[in-house]
């Protein structure tokens, strides 16, 4: 842990940069300088106490972005403008909420949302094609767009420790092929019901026939009993 409070300006004789790991300071803003490092393609800001309003001076052609452990209660919008970016992190701040705008994202590949507040997801966040890995968990979520199923690429979905509402809840339990068939059988307009029919009587009364013929089997005689 070190204790910076700010950057010196003379970072921008660093001009063949490309990785700043700037985690476990006392950061409050970032100066303008960063723009003129032209091959950062990397930058880490984990557990800093940075502002929404402090990401402008972010250089453009960043792909990966650790805003972890910081004090975000709104996402800077400065971060749509960041079109080349492949891989951020927002794990533990305090978002309530996100803002329309990742629809110009169309080149991530992992976006962690891990460990906020949040309460909905945003659909254009459903439009991102590329993203490969998505942790939403441990937020205050009961319900997903079902967009979320036309993901592609996505592998990687964490949706744990969200107080989902049912039918979502159990769905979720069984795993993301599921989730996805149920959340594409909204987007069809086709309702997806389930019930769980228990048959209880005497042995060779037609019990086994009837499952048979639910289940569309054709009439099996002296078919064996259970």
């Amino acid at each position: 842990r070190n204790a910076m409070t700010q950057v010196p300006p003379e970072i921008a004789n660093l001009r063949a940069l490309t990785l700043l790991d700037l985690d476990d300071n006392k950061l409050s803003s970032l100066p303008k300088e960063l723009t003129a490092l032209k091959r950062l393609n990397t930058i880490s800001l984990s557990n800093n106490s940075l502002g929404a309003d402090q990401l402008r001076h972010i250089p453009q052609q960043v792909e990966k972005l650790d805003l972890s452990l910081n004090q975000f209660t709104t996402l800077p919008v400065a971060i749509f403008s960041l079109t080349t970016l492949k891989r951020l992190n927002l794990h533990r701040n305090s978002l309530p909420s996100l803002p329309d705008g990742f629809v110009n994202l169309q080149e991530l590949e992992a976006l962690d949302l891990s460990n906020n507040l949040l309460t909905s997801i945003p659909r254009d966040l459903t439009q991102l094609q590329s993203l490969s890995e998505l942790d939403l968990s441990n937020n205050q979520l009961t319900t997903l767009p079902a967009e979320i199923a036309n993901l592609r690429r996505l592998g990687t979905l964490r949706l744990d420790g969200n107080p989902w509402s049912e039918p979502l809840r159990t769905i979720i339990a069984r795993g993301t092929k599921d989730l996805f068939t149920y959340l594409r059988s909204l987007l069809d307009g086709v309702s997806c019901y389930e019930a769980k029919l228990m048959l209880v009587g005497e042995g060779n009364r037609g019990k086994s026939s009837l499952v048979a013929a639910l289940k569309g089997e054709a009439f099996q005689k002296n078919r064996p009993t259970t």
